[in-house]
């Protein structure tokens, strides 16, 4: 089979626009690859971190924002665990793994005091509470009023 130019220039152009695609990936890694002693040195202090903002949390009163200060703390503790995470399992070196392993088991229970925390359930129970109420003022209200009057009317 012969190609005709047209071919050959469309070929070309196909070929040149897919080249900066591949020059876009990155030449790193997307995670931090941490070492062991990264691991080491940075475990305690991102639970440490991790323990003052739940307590910050809890010190407040109200739903506030609730939601929005849950999603950080989750983003916060979640940018260093979730590389340890892997890590654990992926890493090519033993002290690295062993590391992640000893980080993890003082990390996990963490999230089951945020999750356990009374304080912290008072607030989100008070936030769907408001959304509630919002949605009962701002949805249900408007459809319901008149809604008796329009009954009488109806049966008579």
């Amino acid at each position: 089979m012969r190609f005709k130019p047209r071919h050959t220039a469309a070929a070309i152009l196909l070929a040149a626009g897919a080249l900066p695609l591949q020059a876009a990936q990155p030449a790193r890694p997307l995670i931090p690859v941490y070492t062991a002693a990264e691991i080491s040195t940075r475990c305690d202090a991102e639970l440490a971190a991790a323990r003052k903002m739940l307590k910050a949390m809890e010190a407040r009163k109200g739903a506030g924002n609730v939601l929005a200060e849950l999603n950080t703390l989750s983003i916060q503790a979640s940018d260093f665990a979730n590389p340890v995470y892997l890590l654990q399992n992926v890493a090519v070196d033993k002290a690295t793994r062993d590391a992640a392993q000893a980080c993890l088991e003082k990390l996990l229970p963490f999230e089951t005091e945020v999750y356990q925390s009374a304080t912290l359930y008072e607030r989100v129970k008070a936030n769907a509470l408001e959304v509630a109420d919002t949605l009962r003022l701002e949805v249900v209200a408007p459809q319901l009023e008149g809604a008796w009057e329009r009954a009488v009317e109806v049966a008579e």
